[in-house]
This record gives C-alpha cells, structure tokens and sequence, in this order.
C-alpha cells in the first residue's frame, strides 16, 4: 500500500503529529510568565478560547501517550513455527490450501512509503490518503480452509458475515460457540503472521472441527487504515444460504438466533424489501461469576441491574436509538420502526436483496451507517427482531489511527452518498443528524 504524499518511514507517524502539536501550544504557554493570571484578566470569550485550547493539549498527551507501535514485518522470510499439534488440530492444518513456503519465497512485502505527518497537513491530504487507500488493490485468498463446497446454495439458513483482524481471535472463537451455523469470515493480518494464524486457528477447540467457516485472508500490505467494508463485501461475496447476518467480530449473537431468524422468515415477516433489526447491547461492567447470557429474562435482569445497556446509546443515541428498545422488552412478534439519520444497527436479511457496502468507507465513521442508508432510500423496511440479541464483547479500544484528523473526511463522503442515494432512488432522505 503506497502514496506519494510523503517518503518518510511509517513508524512513529502518528506520535510525530502530536508532538509537533504539543510543542506548538507550550510555546505560546511559556512565552506568558504569568499565564494564570493573564487567564483570569481574559474576557470571558477568551477564557472560552483557552479552555479549548488546553482541552485539546490534554487530548493530544492522551493520545501521544496511548498509542500503540506498529509491528514491523521481519526482513525476509518469517521464521517457521513447528510448535507440536493435536491429531484435531493437524487434521485442520492440512484442510489449508495455501502454499505458505511458496508465498514466503515468492511474495514481495513493499513497505509503506508515506506517514500522517505529511497528509495531516491540509484536509486535502487526509482525504486524498484516504481515497487512494481506499481504492488499493488488495491480495486475497478466500475460503482457505475449503468450506465452501460444503455449502448449498440457496440453503434455508442463515450465514454470519463478520471481519476481524488476526489479534481479534478470541473474539471469533468465543462468536463461533454461540452461533452454530455457516459463518464466513473476512481476517485480515500481514503475510508474516499467516502460519502462526493457522496454527491458532487449528488449534481452537471452536474453530477446528466445524466444517461450516469459510475463513478469506486478506493480507495487510502497509496500509494505514483499516480496510472495514472492503473486508465486509468480502465476506458476503462468499454467502451462499438464503439469508445472511451481518456483525462484527466482537459481537456475541443469542443462542438460536438463526433459527428464530428463519422462523420469523417463514411466518413472512422477512419478505422481500425488509430488513430485521438485531438489538445490540453492552457491558457496563461484568457481574460476579460471570457467565454468557443465554435468554433474553436474563439479559433483561442484568439490564435492571444495570451491568449491560443498549449499545452506544449514551455515545451516540442516532446510531442505535430508533431500534426502541423500551418497546424490545415486552415484544413477542417483531414490530416496525423507522429508520433515522445515521442509524448502524446489525442487520439480518435475504442474501439477494442485500447490497455491498460502500469501499471508499475505511478506518471508522459511517461504515454501517453508509449501507443501512441505501437500505431506507431502496425503500425498504425496517423491523425488530423480538427474540434475538447481541452483546459487544469489553476490550481495550486500541488508539491506532488519528480519528479525529479524518473524520470530516468520512463525514463529507457520508453527506454527498446521501445526496447520491436520494437522487438514485428518487427517495426524499430524512433530516441530518444534528451536532451530537
């Protein structure tokens, strides 16, 4: 993955920045030697003005000081890994299809030729970096443990679709007890990781017998950004039952939630032009003797007890606040809602009726929202699931890219899809999202 926007190493880009900034604001705080008492003597605007200031020094040493290093690829080929395995987990090594001696030997790791440094500079280069990641070519190998041909087209089941990146394992072995079903995955890690991945893999009690998962790689080259939607259209491309769900990688689904799902197809509630609404909750904190939640009386009780909550429903209310779900708690049958500005809840829905995500949408912001978008402006409708559920899995969110330099990027593209979407479909889109 590489820009012309600048031919300085990637490593310690983004502590660069802050760092730069940092050194900016003390200067002008060290040129006052009174400075607290020149603060008091300001008027009131610019009291306003310093405050703002400070609080964006304070988020600037926040970020500085957690953010995490890059991993650098090994010059040359990686070590082998002969860590000695299961008869199960053997079993599972040899269903890999690819050839790892050979990539090793005949594939080229070009090293990432630019930094945020340069791009941060003007808006203009953090939106052209993003653009051109965006529209990389990227190498992948779907289905590389040869599930695929297990599947029946048009099988009356339900795929989940999910993408995760190789540090994220856990989460997919612990999603993978709670749904049974067929499952492709979209991983998407550096080739230098590639046979420890595998050996993991294989190794995990969860993942290694279930001839159900089809696994696509997709190989980090440098780039900055984490490919969301590129590696969510990857995974759908590879569904092929009658219907699919569509999560992320640290979500738990409740247990049966694809024959629920099936169940409310069958009664007609997922006929054509409708999509099902799975609500989302997540742990506040994790109740003592902690055990996954298996019904929904239960996850109703550590919600009146307050360890769990509606996802993101204090961050951002638009995202998952029109899923209503004062009215979920007593639902029996699903029930109708409307969609809202911004609205990214996790969706089941037919496979044919379902579209591709957006790919010039990558890092974070609108990534969901951007295809649930095209959803309302298709016309379709929006409905509850009253017996499923999923709950985010608590983890250390991890301060790699610069969220705030590039979200008016992400913001500005989300606005001018609207106006496409509006014009395509010839559908009036509902009133923006005020300044939350």
């Amino acid at each position: 993955c590489s820009s012309d926007l600048g031919n300085g190493p990637r490593r310690s880009q983004y502590k660069k920045t802050a760092i730069t900034r940092i050194k900016i604001v003390m200067f002008y705080v060290h040129k006052s030697k009174n400075f607290t008492y020149r603060a008091l003597m300001l008027s009131p605007r610019k009291r306003k003005r310093l405050v703002i200031t400070v609080g964006f020094l304070t988020f600037g040493i926040i970020l500085l000081f957690s953010a995490e290093p890059q991993e650098q690829a090994p010059l040359g080929p990686p070590p082998r890994d002969t860590r000695p395995l299961s008869p199960e987990a053997q079993e599972c090594v040899n269903r890999f299809s690819l050839n790892l001696e050979e990539l090793y030997n005949n594939y080229t790791i070009y090293p990432p030729t630019y930094t945020l440094q340069e791009a941060n500079a003007s808006t203009s280069n953090i939106c052209e970096l993003l653009a051109k990641e965006a529209a990389y070519n990227r190498t992948v190998f779907p289905d590389v443990f040869g599930s695929r041909s297990l599947f029946q087209p048009n099988d009356s089941r339900v795929t989940l679709v999910t993408q995760v990146s190789f540090n994220r394992l856990f989460n997919l072995t612990t999603q993978a007890k709670h749904w049974p079903g067929p499952m492709s995955v979209a991983m998407y890690l550096p080739l230098f990781r590639l046979e420890t991945f595998v050996l993991d893999y294989c190794e995990a009690e969860s993942l290694n017998k279930r001839d159900n998962i089809q696994i696509h790689i997709m190989l980090d080259e440098g780039c900055y950004f984490f490919p969301t939607n590129v590696m969510r259209n990857l995974a759908l491309q590879y569904v092929y039952s009658s219907h699919v769900f569509i999560t992320d990688g640290d979500h738990i689904p409740s247990p049966d939630m694809e024959n629920n799902i099936i169940k409310w197809a069958k009664t007609g509630h997922l006929k054509s032009a409708t999509v099902m609404i799975i609500p989302a909750f997540e742990y506040t904190h994790l109740p003592e003797g902690f055990e996954m939640v298996h019904e929904k009386a239960e996850l109703m009780k550590h919600w009146d007890e307050n360890y769990l909550k509606p996802f993101y429903i204090d961050r951002f209310l638009p995202a998952y606040g029109p899923t209503n779900y004062t009215f979920w708690r007593t639902a029996e049958e699903p029930y109708v809602i409307e969609y809202g500005d911004q609205f990214e809840p996790y969706i089941a829905c037919e496979t044919k009726l379902t579209h591709n995500y957006n790919n010039s949408f990558i890092g974070r912001f609108y990534n969901k929202a951007e295809h649930i978008a095209e959803f309302f402006a298709r016309r379709f409708k929006f409905i509850v699931c009253p017996d499923c559920y999923e709950y985010h899995i608590p983890h250390i969110s991890v301060a790699a890219e610069h969220h705030v330099l590039y979200h008016h990027c992400m913001k500005n593209l989300y606005f001018d899809l609207r106006e496409f979407l509006q014009k395509k479909y010839e559908n009036r889109m509902p009133p923006p999202v005020k300044k939350w």
